[in-house]
Formats: structure tokens, C-alpha cells, sequence
């Protein structure tokens, strides 16, 4: 007698994929929070990465600045230029041989943070020293990496606010999360070593937060998590050692400026800059108004301000080796 073999019925089948469906139900309640845990890992490495490259693109292009302005006014910036080159290099000459001396070809430059597109923008003007027409520039050459604002670093956001801060976690404002889960910070810049909520105005003290995070509240300066904030230090190395060199316990040149020579318009010689040579700016903030009598080596036209993500931050300085 021939048997037959039997299969599943229908029956069991579906209740063989219902179970195999509960299973993997909970198999990936399981791996979904070790998941998404390693999502905000790789987030948080990114974010640090690109806050740690841009704190060394600022440092770079500023630590050997001659001499700086700061300011969060970007209007009628060739005028500013042309009023940076009058302050500080006026009428200055080079000498080529020892009979040959001409007018010096002096490279202003422009830097702007942007806080709307977080790019870093670069631009200069050549001037010669005795020019008195403004040069124009174009702040649209972005020296930060493409690859931060592409792809899936697109999703970023990359803010500037002068001094130094923390990240200090926020109630959750009125709108949705990115991620559920995720925290909401604001800018402290109260921090453990000092009070930074006001700029300052001294060439020593000058720093920029860097905040990189996954979304931006331009309203409230709120920032969503995972976020990464850097402290890019502006040490202004040329500067610093004019104004710290010491000598008996007193500084050799109190006002760090660079005596160049220039030539004297009214007589047709030449002499080495004097205080009466530099011309100190106009529109200075009151953080400066005690020391009006000699003209220094950086500016800070936002001295005295609450520090603010909300302003694009704009730097016009110029290299000493460019000189020419």
C-alpha cells in the first residue's frame, strides 16, 4: 500500500510566519536603540571633525596678521579696507636698492563668517600705501572644505559667535525633533574660567565658538542635537609679540605698532612712522574711549556687545611679508 506524504497544512504555515514575524519584531526592538545609538556616534564624530577643521582654517589664516580689525558690520566694506590701509600703512615706501625707494603695494583681505550658509568667505584688495579710492572685493570664494555643505553633511549646521562658550542643554522649543530623543542647547558663555557674555576689546582675548549641530533656530538661537561645539583661539602671533616683549619688567613698545618708513608728503623725506602718522578709526565702540591717544594693533568693533550667532563676523587684516 503506497502512503503519502503530508505537508503543512495551511493553518500551520500562517501560524509558522506569524511567529517567525513576532520574533523579528522583537529582534529589532532590540537593535534599534544600539542602532541608533551608533547614529549619534558617527554624528557626533562629524560634527567634531568639521568644528575641529574650521577652528584650524581661522587660526591659520589670522595668526600672522599684521593688523586686524573685527567687526559684525559688513556694509561699505571696501571703505573699511581703504580705512585699515590709511590707519596703518599710509604713505609707507620700500626701498628696492639704496637708491631706489618706491610707494609700497600693500594686500588688504577680507574675511567674513557667514552665519546664514556657515561658509568662510576670503577675499583682498591690492593697494598701494599713498591710494585713496576703495578698492572693490567679492566675498564669494568659500576657503572651508565643499564636502562640509554636500551630501550628507548637508544636513549640518555651522554657526560663529565671538568669545568663548558651552553648550547648555534647553527646554525643547515649539516644533518637532529631528530625532526623538535629541537634545536642544543654547549658548553659555558664562563659563567655569570666566564671564564672556560681553566682547571684548583686547588683541589677547579674542575667540571664536564654533558651533556645529543638526539643526538651527535663528529666532532663538537654539540648536538641535547631536552638536559639537569648538573653541578657535586667535593667539594673533605677530601681534602679541609686539605689545608682550619684555624688557626689566616693562614692555618695549606699549602700543604694538611696526615702525615703518614712510615718506613725509609735506616735506618729500623720508622718516619712520610716529604715533601722529597712524590714524586711529572712526566709529569705535565706548569699550575703547579710555585709551583714545594711541591707536593699537586690533580692533574689535563689536567690544562691549552680547555675543550673538545671529551676525556675520568679518575680519580685514593684512600680512606683514606681503609687503612689497
Amino acid at each position: 500500500m503506497t502512503k503519502t506524504k503530508k505537508g503543512f497544512t495551511l493553518i500551520e504555515l500562517v501560524i509558522v510566519m506569524a511567529i517567525m514575524g513576532i520574533l523579528m519584531v522583537a529582534i529589532l526592538s532590540l537593535t534599534d536603540p544600539v542602532q541608533r545609538m551608533h547614529r549619534k556616534t558617527s554624528t557626533n564624530e562629524n560634527t567634531y571633525a568639521m568644528a575641529d577643521n574650521i577652528q584650524k582654517t581661522i587660526q591659520r589664516t589670522l595668526e600672522y596678521a599684521d593688523y586686524v580689525w573685527i567687526t559684525t558690520d559688513g556694509t561699505k566694506l571696501d571703505e573699511k579696507m581703504l580705512e585699515f590701509k590709511n590707519s596703518y600703512y599710509n604713505n609707507i615706501v620700500v626701498a628696492k636698492s639704496e637708491s631706489n625707494v618706491e610707494t609700497a603695494n600693500i594686500k588688504i583681505y577680507a574675511m567674513k563668517l557667514d552665519n546664514s550658509d556657515g561658509k568662510i568667505y576670503l577675499d583682498s584688495a591690492d593697494y598701494k600705501s599713498d591710494d585713496a579710492i576703495a578698492h572693490p572685493i567679492s566675498l564669494t570664494t568659500n576657503i572651508l572644505n565643499d564636502n562640509y555643505f554636500e551630501g550628507a553633511n548637508a544636513k549640518y549646521t555651522i554657526r560663529y559667535s565671538m568669545n568663548p562658550a558651552e553648550l547648555r542643554v534647553t527646554d525643547t522649543p515649539a516644533g518637532s525633533h529631528t530625532e526623538k530623543g535629541d537634545p536642544y542647547y543654547t549658548l553659555n558663555f558664562d563659563t567655569d574660567y570666566k564671564d564672556y557674555s560681553s566682547v571684548s576689546e583686547s588683541a589677547t582675548d579674542q575667540s571664536i565658538s564654533i558651533i556645529v549641530s543638526s539643526g538651527y533656530d535663528a529666532s532663538t538661537e537654539v540648536f538641535t542635537g547631536p552638536a559639537n561645539i569648538t573653541v578657535a583661539n586667535t593667539p594673533f602671533t605677530n601681534i602679541a609679540a609686539r605689545t608682550n616683549v619684555l624688557d626689566n619688567g616693562t614692555s618695549k613698545n606699549k602700543d604694538g605698532m611696526f615702525r615703518r618708513i614712510i615718506k613725509n608728503t609735506t616735506t618729500g623725506k623720508y622718516e619712520v612712522q610716529a604715533n601722529a602718522d597712524y590714524n586711529i578709526p572712526s566709529g569705535l565702540p565706548a569699550a575703547y574711549s579710555g585709551d583714545m591717544d594711541v591707536i593699537r594693533p586690533m580692533y574689535n568693533f563689536a567690544a562691549g556687545t552680547t555675543p550673538t550667532t545671529t551676525k556675520d563676523i568679518y575680519y580685514i587684516f593684512a600680512y606683514a611679508d606681503e609687503i612689497k
